[in-house]
């Protein structure tokens, strides 16, 4: 099943990279696989360290830190994304979230 799904990730992924610049409507069509792939792996590693407590809990807090991670990195993207869109259509809320993040 991971192999499936490693091999239809890298198909889908394929195409994209024969254009010039990458478009997010195509790069979203290889996002679920990725998702489906990550979550196997997830199991999968869960599996490998059963019975090793010490790393487990490293494996757990790993998948923690990259999982908040992931969600910071696509939230601030979304706000500070391609031609200002966010800054563009909602400058008072634009406003708010950068006088929020600076001192």
């Amino acid at each position: 099943m991971a192999l499936t799904l490693i091999g239809s990730a890298f198909l889908a992924f394929v195409p994209i990279l024969i254009f010039i610049a990458g478009n997010m409507r195509y790069l979203a069509d290889v996002v679920p696989l990725l998702v489906l792939l990550s979550t196997f792996g997830l199991f999968m590693g869960r599996r490998y360290l059963d019975g090793k407590s010490a790393s487990v809990i490293g494996f757990n807090l790993l998948v923690v830190v990259l999982t908040v991670y992931s969600i910071t990195v696509s939230l601030l993207l979304a706000v500070t994304g391609a031609e200002a869109r966010f800054e563009h259509l909602n400058p008072v809320l634009f406003d708010k979230l950068t006088r929020w993040f600076t001192p």
